[in-house]
């Protein structure tokens, strides 16, 4: 969150705003698979850096067939 307004109306102190700000968000895609194993499904999930733009992983990654 960089909004600041938006921070001060959630958290009502500056640490706590201080402490939001610190953490890491990671885009993630999980992809649902009806592979089976000990019948149990397997669901592999991807997490991305956070330095790559939400843009390069749905062009590069989401549209490529």
């Amino acid at each position: 969150l960089n909004n600041d307004a938006k921070l001060l109306e959630l958290f009502e102190t500056e640490e706590m705003i201080q402490k939001v700000r610190s953490i890491l968000l990671l885009p993630n895609i999980e992809f649902r698979l009806t592979t089976l194993v000990n019948n149990s499904r397997v669901n592999y999930h991807v997490i991305f850096s956070n330095e790559i733009s939400i843009h390069d992983i749905e062009e590069n990654f989401l549209h490529q067939r």
